[in-house]
């Protein structure tokens, strides 16, 4: 009973399993290696793999010279053509001569105090060399006012001028004309590579002066003539002319009507005696229109003035009133009491009577 059981198992599962186990085996016999089909060389990839363990025969093939001739621009030979190698290329090496320091500038020191009149021309002189490309500029050093760099200025005023000639070492700088406001210090600078290399200029600006003889005002009857006496001081170069002006007006042949001051009554002279500048203006026969302010003002010149009172004719004495004392004036009076002619000077020591 037991072996029929036995063998219908065995019928049912073990033909089924011989069955599988040969069909397996005949599998694994009648396999085929896989072999990786040809990779072309536009697959090869330019870059070597980190993995060691990788097959790197791909690359055998890979031509690295074009990388070597455009990087290097050498010549790289076949190794198959070794009879025909090219001697190696030698590389030019180029020794640099040392650099030579760039010299610092120089700053040639010469007049440091500028002397001028006023309405004349100041020309302040800096010389440096070895600027190289170096700005050279002027300053004011009252205002710390940058008057130009180069020869470009930066102030808002045509008297200041920079003169400098190519290839010179020569900067100046030009006032045409002075004022009394120019008086003052100016640097002449330029920058170094340690700071900024100055040399200073001391302008002293010269104001002449008019000085009118005798007193501030005075009074004097109508008929009397006048002489005011004008001295310019303090004018290293004299002036050309002297102007007279009354109540603000200029006295000259066009103004005479206009000031009442007609030419028979009115003259100018000027002389210059002892390097000095004299200016005489004389009225006769003054009238009360005469009054007013009158005035000595030479060109560039700081002017005096005096005020004259002509009063209305009471008697045949001259009234004459003096404020202060200073140099001698004359005053004219034609007094018909006498049958000459009189002249009353008043001076430092009292006055006289001159008669002619």
């Amino acid at each position: 009973m037991e072996a029929m059981v036995f063998w219908c198992y065995w019928n049912n599962f073990g033909i089924q399993y011989l069955i599988f186990a040969i069909t397996s085996i005949k599998m694994v016999l009648d396999a085929k290696p896989i072999i990786p089909a040809e990779i072309s060389k536009e697959e090869i990839s330019p870059y070597w793999s980190f993995n060691e363990t990788a097959d790197i025969s791909k690359y055998e093939d890979f031509d690295h010279r074009k990388f070597l001739e455009h990087e290097l621009h050498l010549d790289v030979s076949d190794p198959a053509n070794a009879d025909e190698l090219q001697p190696p290329v030698k590389l030019r090496t180029t020794t640099l001569a040392p650099s030579t320091p760039t010299p610092e500038p120089i700053i040639h020191v010469g007049t440091t105090n500028v002397t001028v009149q006023l309405g004349s021309t100041a020309l302040l002189h800096c010389e440096i060399a070895n600027i190289s490309e170096k700005m050279v500029s002027w300053v004011r050093r009252r205002d710390w006012h940058i008057l130009s760099s180069g020869v470009l200025t930066y102030i808002n005023d045509g008297r200041f001028r920079v003169f400098h000639s190519e290839k010179s070492d020569d900067w100046d700088l030009r006032i045409s004309p002075v004022a009394k406001i120019d008086n003052g210090t100016y640097e002449c600078q330029v920058g170094t590579g340690t700071g900024i290399m100055t040399h200073y200029f001391n302008l002293f600006v010269i104001v002449p002066t008019a000085v009118i003889s005798g007193s501030d005002e005075y009074h004097t009857p109508e008929g009397n003539s006048i002489v005011l006496c004008c001295k310019i001081e303090n004018s290293p170069v004299p002036p050309q002319y002297v102007l007279w002006y009354h109540n603000g007006k200029v006295i000259s042949s066009g103004n005479f009507n206009k000031n009442g001051l007609k030419p028979d009554r009115l003259s100018i002279s000027t002389e210059q005696i002892d390097h000095k500048i004299y200016s005489r203006l004389t009225i006769t026969k003054a009238i009360q229109i005469d009054t007013g302010n009158y005035t000595c003002q030479p060109p560039n010149t700081d002017p005096d003035s005096t005020y004259i009172h002509i009063t209305p004719e009471i008697d045949n004495t001259a009234a004459i009133q003096r404020h202060k004392s200073s140099n001698s004036v004359l005053l004219v009076t034609e007094l018909s009491i006498f049958p000459l002619t009189s002249f009353l000077l008043i001076g430092h020591n009292g006055f006289r009577w001159v008669f002619l």
